[in-house]
């Protein structure tokens, strides 16, 4: 509360305005029943405090959820000591500013809508709005106008005014607006926001703003000197005008020409001849000035971003490739510039910049074509420039560029020459070599991985054929004598493909006995992968660390485990194999004595497995050593891996009678 000689300060109800009443109190507005009015108009509210009052908190019946207002309950109500909204607008602390009457008395006058008003009615229990105020009822809520105003043009020939097209906004909630004009290209004026957004005053009345209803299609708004006709609105702000204020909006006007659009429209916007502009051009020249435009700058006008774009290539001689570049020739200043297509992982700097925008000399070495420079007409497909000594090859454009030689020059440019692109691989690190400590998959993890993880297993197959192991008697390769007699026995695991080689002592022979090789997977050095169950078979060579080993039998599980087609390899059935031996041999003889010796090669009355395979061979039979092997034992009885005639007639005679023999 302010006094000022008497009087005070009040507060008008429509625009919240401050004003100074003199010889005005509580106490004579309240006993005589006086009401001053604002400048406005407007009944005046008083700030003068109530008597009764002590707490100066605002109590408010409205909180947020969710971002939108929303009326207390009568629970939290009561818990305010406020037993319905309306008690809570009578109460003292309450009344700053009028009573509940007031406020209804003013929202029921016969005073035009404004958006700024701040009386709103709450009726029933639970505290809901019928008329809320603006700034929550119209919440960016924005009628948009299209209008236009005359510029006056005082320098020109041929106009006198100029239509200038703007947006109009206004804002419900606080009834506020603002002006924009829509951005022209080289329209030479700058535009944009033309009038900030703020509370318009009118020009009759400098206490009056401009509301919703000063709005209308057809009708004409001053603001600050300027005159604004409205043509046309959206369709929202129609909308609004007939269900908020029961009024209709007039129909859409068009805009007024003038002769600035209409000459550009046509482009007859100083249109001359060529004959008035050579004799116009003369006789400026005869004078040394004038306003025309040069060559240079009618060609900027003209050809302004227009970039033309050849793709080219250097084929330097010292060079071991060739590399693309980006050539861009500016028509506007017949400039041009030469970027490189770099590729990745190539080893060169990063020089996008192979020459900078610039004139292009056609020859740098010799000073007489210094002047002349590279310009569109000379540029084609497969055509050769110089770039101060360096020869780059156009085989490419884009299309923009062949359409633009094809309106401006009447030419189609050649077609595009094929160039190869280097098919350039992804860059692959080849593993290091295994340095012998641990597994070689092992190893390899800390390769593949930054944390190495353990490698996997066939578990289903270690779980198979845990157990199974192929074992093998083998010998040494050598020239060395004292290895020439000496044994190995080779087993093979199939649960996991590993390898482990043993040497039975043997007394005598000088070489102690024992493990040979610890059970591991082994590379075969000629093929570089891991052995398998294939690669190993009676009569083949197994190369271990340097060390030749030669496989000459194999233990009756092995043979059994082939023989039931667990070998990979395709092997005859053993009796088949048996019925084409004995079949052979009948051919050559009917008795078992003549048959014999035929075999018996040294005549030292056995047959070994040499013997045996090359007397097959030469009567037209082929078998492997593992075959051999398998019929050899079979009829073996003393288990000396040879067969002497007794055992040989038991391959002819009954099963019957094996056990006579035998005895």
């Amino acid at each position: 509360q302010r006094r000022v000689h008497g009087g005070g300060f009040l507060l008008c109800s429509l625009c919240r305005c401050w004003f100074v009443s003199l010889n005005t109190t509580q106490q004579n507005m309240s006993t005589s029943g006086y009401t001053p009015k604002s400048p406005c108009g407007y009944p005046a509210v008083s700030v003068y405090p109530h008597p009764t009052r002590d707490n100066f908190k605002r109590v408010s019946t409205l909180k947020y959820k969710n971002g939108n207002p929303v009326a207390l309950s009568a629970d939290e109500l009561a818990d305010m000591h406020i037993t319905s909204p309306s008690h809570a607008l009578s109460s003292p602390q309450h009344q700053p500013q009028h009573t509940m009457a007031d406020s209804l008395r003013l929202s029921s006058s016969s005073k035009p809508y404004s958006p700024t008003g701040t009386g709103f009615r709450l009726k029933g229990s639970d505290g809901s709005l019928t008329n809320p105020p603006a700034w929550l009822k119209h919440d960016r809520q924005v009628l948009r106008f299209y209008a236009f105003f005359n510029e006056p043009v005082v320098e020109s020939a041929y106009e006198n005014f100029r239509v200038r097209k703007c947006v109009l906004h206004y804002y419900l909630e606080d009834g506020t607006l603002h002006i924009s004009e829509p951005r022209q290209e080289n329209s030479g004026i700058p535009q944009g926001q033309f009038l900030k957004r703020h509370r318009v005053p009118k020009a009759e009345r400098e206490n009056e703003f401009f509301c919703e209803a000063d709005l209308m299609v057809g009708g004409e708004l001053t603001m600050y000197g300027r005159t604004y006709k409205i043509v046309d609105c959206d369709p929202f702000t129609r909308t609004y005008y007939e269900t908020e204020l029961g009024i209709q909006q007039p129909s859409t006007e068009d805009y007024p020409g003038d002769v600035h659009t209409t000459l550009l429209e046509t482009g007859k916007m100083r249109a001359v001849t060529k004959k008035q502009d050579d004799f116009r051009q003369y006789i400026e020249a005869r004078l040394r000035g004038g306003a025309h435009p040069g060559m240079g700058l009618k060609q900027f006008l003209d050809f302004d971003r227009v970039v033309l774009r050849f793709y080219c290539s250097w084929d330097s001689a010292e060079a071991t490739e060739t590399r693309p570049f980006i050539m861009h020739y500016f028509k506007a200043d017949d400039t041009l510039e030469i970027r490189e297509l770099r590729n990745n992982n190539t080893g060169r700097d990063p020089f996008p910049m192979m020459l900078r925008r610039q004139k292009l000399p056609k020859s740098f070495a010799d000073p007489a074509h210094a002047r002349a420079h590279y310009t569109d007409a000379d540029f084609d497909i497969g055509v050769f420039i110089n770039v101060f000594e360096r020869n780059f090859l156009i085989y490419d454009a884009d299309t923009a560029t062949r359409r633009f030689y094809e309106e401006h020059h009447g030419r189609t440019l050649h077609p595009s020459l094929a160039r190869e692109k280097p098919q350039v691989g992804l860059p692959r690190m080849e593993p290091p070599p295994h340095n012998g400590y641990g597994t070689e998959e092992d190893s390899l993890q800390n390769f593949y991985h930054l944390v190495p993880k353990p490698p996997k297993k066939d578990i289903i197959k270690m779980l198979a054929q845990a157990g199974f192991i192929l074992r093998y008697s083998a010998t040494l390769v050598t020239d060395k004598p004292e290895d020439k007699h000496r044994k190995f026995v080779v087993a093979y695991n199939l649960a996991d493909d590993t390898l482990s080689i043993f040497e039975p002592p043997q007394r005598n022979s000088g070489a102690v006995g024992g493990k040979f090789l610890e059970r591991c997977r082994v590379k075969n050095p000629s093929t570089n992968e891991y052995y398998t169950k294939n690669d190993l078979s009676v009569g083949s060579t197994l190369e271990v660390f340097s060390h030749v080993f030669l496989i000459g039998d194999s233990d009756e599980y092995t043979r059994k485990y082939i023989a039931s087609g667990g070998a990979a390899k395709p092997h005859l059935n053993a009796n088949l194999v048996e019925e084409n031996v004995k079949d052979k041999i009948r051919f050559q003889s009917t008795k078992f004595r003549d048959m014999f010796r035929k075999l018996d090669v040294d005549h030292n009355r056995l047959i070994d497995a040499d013997e045996l395979k090359h007397a097959l061979e030469a009567w037209g039979l082929q078998l492997s050593d593992q075959e051999i092997f398998s019929l050899i034992n079979k009829y073996d009885v003393d288990s000396d891996g040879k067969i002497d005639y007794h055992e040989f007639c038991l391959m002819f005679l009954p099963d019957e009678m094996h056990y006579l023999l035998r005895k």
